[in-house]
């Protein structure tokens, strides 16, 4: 059996360092994505690669180099009054679309982006969200984290049934 190599990024991140935990602990080949050395170390075997901030540009290629399924879990998840509308747009948005770009035409066979509940409800509900409950009423596209939209996303994957690219938002 060939063990796929996963490409984390946002792997320093609260849910990033689960994930990389859970995959380690199955026998996956990891190469995490951080924009600085995790403190404290990922678990032995765990490849670290650093790259420059989403704000900035980022030649993927190196970091997708082998890889097999990419999960992407990097982006301002909380927006204060610090994060500028294109700030948030250009990591949230476009620096997802090209990571999804580049997956595709390295041959990721899957790729995993999981957003924040704030794609699905807005900036607050008024109960608990599940699968059920219709997304909210789309926000303009700089104050929202959720991926791009069959009309901007990348070719392969302007189809939710394409097989190789899944959205998730936590509920």
């Amino acid at each position: 059996m060939v063990v796929p190599r996963i490409l984390v990024t946002g792997a320093s991140g609260f849910i990033g360092r689960a994930a990389i935990r859970a995959f380690a602990q199955r026998g996956n080949v990891l190469r995490a994505a951080v924009r600085r050395p995790p403190q404290p170390p990922f678990p032995d075997g765990v490849e670290v690669i650093q790259h420059p901030d989403l704000a900035q540009p980022i030649d993927w290629r190196p970091l997708l180099d082998g890889v097999d399924q990419v999960i992407h879990l990097a982006g301002i998840a909380h927006v204060g009054r610090g994060v500028a509308p294109a700030l948030y747009d250009r990591v949230n948005r476009l620096a997802t679309a090209q990571l999804a770009t580049a997956a595709a035409a390295a041959g990721v066979r899957h790729f995993v982006f999981v957003s924040s509940i704030r794609a699905q409800s807005g900036p607050a509900a008024d109960h608990a969200l599940t699968e059920r409950d219709p997304a909210a009423r789309p926000m303009p596209m700089a104050a929202q984290r959720s991926p791009p939209r069959p009309r901007s996303a990348p070719p392969a994957c302007r189809s939710r049934s394409c097989g190789r690219c899944c959205s998730m938002a936590p509920v």
